[in-house]
């Protein structure tokens, strides 16, 4: 019991960021937690943003970890998958306004994996690239393990879903709106 109890220590001291972020109780309204297990013990935290009322947007390795059977429709490539949700508890005009991401500062909404509280990091978009035939926007904007699958805001529009993060390179990568809401127009 010791040795697992120390193992969740280091595992929990040791988990994957880059940048700076904070508690923030905003995220709230932006994402949603998606956990299996117990989350910081013996689980894992994704995070996933509602867009409609019965359907939510999340990174493809948060919905087969914590909902396969929800998923929609996904985008291997790019690391994206539509999720079935019940959002109806969200009033339809506080679903975010969707635009193209450009390269001014975004805002990262998600879920700590250490702690599972909300949180955000922020900073600027620093370059697009490309991922297995995906474009990927790159941001220093701040961002931790657990919030793939996460909500990327510009002057309060959503404009992106968090993706990975590269602790080389201190960026947080996520793919637009620009394609998220062309494959939400094949849905």
């Amino acid at each position: 019991m010791k040795r697992l109890i120390i193992a969740a220590a280091v595992l929990m001291s040791t988990a994957c960021s880059v940048g700076s972020v904070s508690f923030d109780d905003l995220a709230l309204d932006h994402t949603k937690r998606e956990s299996i297990g117990i989350p910081v013990l013996a689980g894992a935290v994704g995070s996933s943003t509602p867009i409609t009322p019965h359907l939510s947007v999340t990174a493809l390795h948060v919905a087969r970890l914590m909902a396969p059977e929800r998923i929609t429709r996904a985008f291997e490539k790019c690391d994206i998958a539509f999720i079935a949700e019940d959002n109806s508890d969200i009033a339809p005009e506080d679903f975010p306004v969707m635009a193209n991401p450009d390269f001014r500062p975004v805002k990262m909404y998600g879920y700590s994996a250490n702690t599972a509280q909300p949180v955000s990091g922020e900073g600027p978009v620093v370059g697009i690239g490309r991922y297995n035939d995906c474009q990927i926007y790159r941001s220093k904007a701040g961002a931790v393990q657990g919030m793939s699958g996460g909500a990327v805001f510009q002057d309060g529009n959503l404009v992106g879903i968090v993706v990975a993060i590269n602790i080389k390179t201190g960026e947080s990568y996520f793919v637009g709106m620009d394609s998220i809401r062309r494959w939400l127009a094949t849905q």
